[in-house]
C-alpha cells in the first residue's frame, strides 16, 4: 500500500483563502491544538508512548501533525493524535528544558473542513495502521454515516453503498458486509469485547453475529465454563447443540450437560444423529453415550456365562495350510496332464492368479469350491483337512453294510430284473473265478436267462459300474480288489486319449469323422467314470468344429 500524503489530500478540499494561516507551516504551543473528536482510533498504549517520547527527545518530531482551525484561535488534529499524546506528557515533565522544548510544534495548517470531509481526512491519515476487524467494522459504520448524508446533500455517487466503502477502505466488498453484520449482530458485551481485542476469528464472530441475544449469552457461557476457544469450530458446535439438546435438563434444570458428549460421538457429515434427551431416547438402556442420569438408573447387568474355547481353533492342521494346498493343488493339476496355463484357462481364471496358488497363496472363498470341483476332490483334501481326496458320499452309506461285501446267490430269491446289467463270477474249473457282464433277458427258470452285451457296450457298461464301484465308501472299494485305483487309471488314459485328440486339431478346428465318434465314445466312459468337467468345455468346442468326412 503506498505512502499517504495529506498534501494531495489537501489540494481536492476547496480553497479557503480567506481563512489566516490555511495551508501553511508554522509553530503551535501545544496547548492549542486540541483532539479531533472524530477521530476514532484508539490511544496506544503506555509502552508504546514510552517508545514515542524518546523517540521525539532523541530524534525530535520527524513527522509534523495536520490540523485544521478551531474557534478561538485552536486548531483540531487531522492526524498525529499520539505524537501530541507524547508531547503532552513531555511538555509536562519535571525536566524545564525538555518541557520548554516540547511546549511548540511545527504543525501542518489544511483549511477548514466540513464534517464529513474532516472525517474522511482522519480516517485516510491513518490508512498504514494496522487495524483489527473490530476498527475495520468501526471505519465501515464512520463512512456509511458519511455516505449517507452525503446522499441527502445531493452528492451523486457512481457505486453502491458497499462499494464506495470497501473502495475508500481498499479491502474487499464481501469483507465489507461481513464485518457491518458482525458490528451490527454482536449484543452481548462479554463477546464485543473479544472482537475488539482482536481475540474473536472473523468467521466465529460472523456465525455469533447471526445469533439472538440469548444464544449468544449462553454461548459466553459455555465457552467460558467448558475453557473453550473462540474458534469457528467451537462456536459452531454450541450452536448445533443449543439447537438439538434441551435448554432445560429435567435433572439439572440447566442446558444439558451431556451435548459435547452427544456431539462428539453422533454429529457426522454436518448431520445430527441423536435425540436430543436421553431421557426421551428409545436407545437410552443401550446407547454408549447416554449421559449419567440415565445410566445410573440402568439395571445391573447380567454376566454372561464363559464360552470354552473351541478345541478345533488349535487343531495343528490349521498351521501349515497354504503349503498343503500348493502342493496338492500342483499334484492334481499335473495329473491331468495340463500346463498351468491351460489348466487356468479350463476353468476359467487367470494364469498368473492360479500360478498363485501352486506357489504360495491360498484361493478365496469364491475359487476354492470351483477348484475342488474340477480336480475331482474335496476342499478338506485341498487345504489339508483330510488325507482322502475323494468326495464323501453320505448318500450312499445310508442302509450300506459295511462289512464285506458277498455275492448274492443266482436263485428266484435274488433274480435281477429284465434288462438289468450285471456281473457273473463263475469257476473256470482251474482253481480260480472268472468274471463276465451280461444282461439279464429272462426268468430263473429260462435255460438262456442271460445276454452276452456287445463289445462297446460291454466298455460303456463296465465304465459305469466301475463309476458306481468307486462311488462306494473306501472300505467297500479296498474289499472290491482295489477298483478305485483301477477307475483313476483308467480316468486318466480316457482323458489323455481326447486331450491328444483336442490339441491335435486344436489351430485348424477340424476333425475326422471316426475321430470325432472316437471321441464321443471316450467322453461318455469318462463322464461315467466321474471325470472332471473340464473336459466339458474341449467338448463344447469340438462340437462347433467342422467334420471331415
Amino acid at each position: 500500500m503506498a505512502k499517504f500524503d495529506i498534501t494531495k489530500f489537501a489540494e481536492a478540499l476547496p480553497d479557503r483563502t480567506d481563512l489566516p494561516d490555511s495551508g501553511m507551516t508554522r509553530e503551535i504551543p501545544v496547548d492549542d491544538i486540541l483532539d479531533n473528536p472524530r477521530n476514532f482510533y484508539p490511544r496506544p498504549d503506555n509502552n508504546a508512548l514510552a517508545a514515542l517520547m524518546e523517540s521525539i527527545q532523541a530524534n525530535g518530531l520527524l513527522e509534523p501533525p495536520t490540523v485544521v482551525p478551531d474557534t478561538d484561535g485552536k486548531y483540531r488534529l487531522i492526524s498525529g493524535h499520539s505524537r501530541m499524546a507524547a508531547l503532552r506528557l513531555l511538555t509536562a515533565s519535571r525536566d524545564e528544558a525538555v518541557a520548554k522544548q516540547s511546549s511548540t510544534v511545527l504543525c501542518r495548517v489544511l483549511p477548514a473542513m466540513t464534517e464529513e470531509q474532516e472525517l474522511c481526512a482522519v480516517i485516510e491519515a491513518n490508512r498504514q495502521r494496522v487495524k483489527s476487524n473490530a476498527l475495520l467494522a468501526e471505519e465501515a459504520e464512520k463512512l456509511k454515516e458519511t455516505y449517507i448524508r452525503r446522499k441527502k446533500a445531493g452528492e451523486a455517487f457512481p457505486v453502491g453503498l458497499r462499494e464506495w466503502i470497501a473502495k475508500e477502505m481498499q479491502i474487499n466488498a464481501t469483507k465489507v458486509g461481513n464485518l457491518q453484520v458482525i458490528k451490527k449482530g454482536l449484543k452481548v458485551p462479554g463477546i464485543i469485547a473479544r472482537w475488539e481485542k482482536g481475540e474473536l476469528p472473523e468467521a466465529a464472530a460472523l456465525e455469533i453475529a447471526r445469533m439472538d441475544d440469548e444464544t449468544q449469552y449462553r454461548l459466553l457461557d459455555w465457552i467460558i465454563d467448558h475453557c473453550r476457544t473462540w474458534s469457528i469450530n467451537n462456536v459452531r458446535e454450541f450452536r448445533t447443540c443449543w439447537t438439538c439438546c434441551k435448554h432445560k435438563c429435567p435433572d439439572t434444570g440447566g442446558f444439558c450437560p451431556n451435548a459435547a458428549r452427544m456431539y462428539a460421538d453422533r454429529y457426522r457429515y454436518g448431520e445430527w444423529r441423536c435425540g436430543g434427551c436421553c431421557r426421551e431416547c428409545l436407545n437410552r438402556d443401550t446407547c454408549s453415550t447416554a449421559c449419567r442420569f440415565v445410566v445410573a438408573e440402568r439395571p445391573p447387568k447380567e454376566q454372561e456365562p464363559s464360552v470354552p474355547r473351541n478345541p478345533a481353533a488349535d487343531d495343528p492342521r490349521l498351521k501349515n495350510m497354504t503349503p498343503k494346498f500348493c502342493e496338492r493343488v500342483k499334484a492334481l493339476r499335473e495329473a491331468t496332464g495340463l500346463t498351468r496355463k491351460e489348466f487356468a484357462e479350463s476353468i476359467g481364471e487367470y494364469p498368473g492368479t492360479y500360478s498363485a496358488w501352486e506357489n504360495n497363496s491360498l484361493a478365496g472363498a469364491g475359487s476354492l469350491p470351483k477348484l475342488a470341483l474340477t480336480l475331482g476332490t474335496t476342499m478338506d483334501y485341498l487345504c489339508g483337512l483330510t488325507d482322502d481326496p475323494l468326495p464323501p458320499r453320505d448318500e450312499w452309506r445310508a442302509g450300506v453294510d459295511l462289512a464285506a461285501p458277498e455275492w448274492l446267490p443266482l436263485d428266484a430269491a435274488h433274480w435281477p430284473e429284465e434288462g438289468a446289467l450285471v456281473a457273473l463270477s463263475y469257476e473256470t474249473g482251474l482253481g480260480g473265478s472268472s468274471y463276465l457282464v451280461a444282461r439279464c433277458a429272462g426268468g430263473a427258470d429260462d435255460e438262456y436267462p442271460f445276454n452276452l452285451a456287445s463289445a462297446a457296450s460291454i466298455c460303456s457298461e463296465i465304465t459305469v459300474i466301475l463309476a458306481a464301484l468307486a462311488m462306494l465308501i473306501k472300505p467297500i472299494r479296498n474289499k472290491l480288489l482295489g477298483l478305485d485305483k483301477l477307475t483313476d487309471a483308467l480316468k486318466c488314459q480316457l482323458r489323455h486319449d481326447m486331450l491328444h485328440t483336442y490339441y491335435r486339431h486344436r489351430e485348424d478346428h477340424t476333425i475326422r469323422q471316426y475321430e470325432l465318434e472316437d471321441f464321443l465314445f471316450l467322453y461318455r466312459g469318462y463322464k461315467a467314470l466321474g471325470g472332471n468337467s473340464f473336459i466339458d468345455r474341449i467338448k463344447s468346442e469340438i462340437d462347433e468344429w467342422e467334420v471331415v468326412s
